[in-house]
């Protein structure tokens, strides 16, 4: 179990998981208008930000 947390296999599920949840996002994004360019940013942001929570938590963890 502790070998999949170490292997690139956790980054490209988690990269597809993003990927994936932006996609879904994309029919929803008016990229003539700054709103839709706006709205998919926003939408990239707030998909990725647990990831990024988790990743800085973990590494703090691990120090401590």
């Amino acid at each position: 179990m502790a070998k999949s947390f170490e292997s690139w296999r956790l980054f490209w599920m988690l990269a597809l998981t993003v990927s994936a949840a932006i996609c879904l996002g994309l029919p929803f994004a008016d990229f003539h208008t700054w709103r839709g360019t706006e709205f998919i940013i926003l939408h990239a942001v707030l998909c990725a930000l647990p990831f990024f929570l988790v990743a800085f938590t973990a590494s703090s963890l691990a120090t401590l």
